[in-house]
């Protein structure tokens, strides 16, 4: 099915496809867009032609070019995947430190002066973190 406003402009259009003037704006509006942007596209990339004529130009034998594109050619591919993995935790240390974590949480329950103590112990270095007098 068409997006809405694509109905809408099929939507608009007289019978023995002939288009309504506002719906043939529209249409050739989005072709100049379309357009430009194929042609921007070509503008900012070079064929191996292009290269290796800029290189004779510039003195670069066609080895040292296909070496530096055959160097140049390998991109990892975007990170994909859960957030834990494009920041380099795994699995299992995300487990462990979510169960520290929870660990931490029950002792503070346990013995409220550790609680009291460990946020006190935080608030401190924070301040002296934000005076820029590194505690570590």
């Amino acid at each position: 099915m068409l997006p809405r406003s694509e109905q809408q402009l099929f939507d608009k259009r007289d019978r023995g496809d002939r288009f309504a003037a506002d719906a043939a704006r529209e249409i050739l509006g989005r072709a100049a867009a379309e357009q430009h942007r194929l042609e921007s596209d070509q503008a900012s990339s070079y064929s191996l032609e292009e290269l290796e004529e800029m290189a004779a130009e510039a003195g670069i034998s066609r080895d040292a070019l296909r070496i530096a594109i055959a160097k140049c050619a390998y991109r990892p591919p975007p990170a994909r995947g859960r957030w834990y993995e494009r920041i380099g935790f795994s699995g299992k240390g995300l487990l462990l430190t979510a169960a520290g974590g929870i660990g931490l949480v029950g002792l503070m329950l346990a013995f409220p002066v550790l609680a009291w103590a460990f946020f006190w112990l935080t608030v401190a270095v924070g301040i002296l973190i934000l005076l820029g007098i590194s505690p570590f």
